[in-house]
């Protein structure tokens, strides 16, 4: 589990699964036409999941018009572009319209992820903290000024 090491184990082991019901319950009420879900799949079932949402009804913040949140790919599937593919999939259909101010949090900790996000061209923006599990824990925000410009990459 990715988040293993980072966040406390009772947590993962018996909390987690109540903490994402209570997330994604009715999130499906609360999207704006823009906010996006979407699914990865190969062969037929799920590789992996991507939303940004753009209001504050989906957690989107002032002075930004996307939220990047819960980009996962499937552990046996890391490493293969799955997540790049998604963001640049995501930035696609966010980006339509023009430039776009896009960001997401990382757990402090989450080292693979920090470094997959700045080769991506996000950088570090703030830091705070957060309760999750019942742990206070350290998160940093990775901003892109313009997500389109994750179209352009090829890595």
């Amino acid at each position: 589990m990715a988040y293993r090491g980072i966040l406390p184990d009772a947590f993962l082991d018996r909390g987690l699964d109540d903490n994402r019901a209570r997330r994604w319950g009715g999130i499906f009420d609360r999207m704006a036409p823009r906010d996006r879900l979407l699914i990865a799949t190969r062969e037929n079932s799920a590789a992996g999941f991507i939303s940004g949402w753009t209001t504050p009804a989906t957690d989107c913040e002032p002075g930004f018009d996307l939220h990047v949140d819960n980009l996962h790919v499937r552990p046996d599937l890391r490493g293969q572009g799955l997540g790049v593919a998604m963001m640049q999939s995501l930035s696609r259909r966010q980006t339509a319209d023009g430039s776009v101010r896009a960001y997401l949090w990382v757990l402090d900790g989450n080292e693979p992820a920090h470094r997959f996000y700045a080769r991506l061209g996000g950088r570090v923006s703030d830091w705070r903290q957060i309760e999750l599990g019942g742990t206070m824990i350290g998160e940093t925000r990775i901003v892109w000024d313009d997500f389109k410009s994750l179209q352009q990459l090829s890595l």
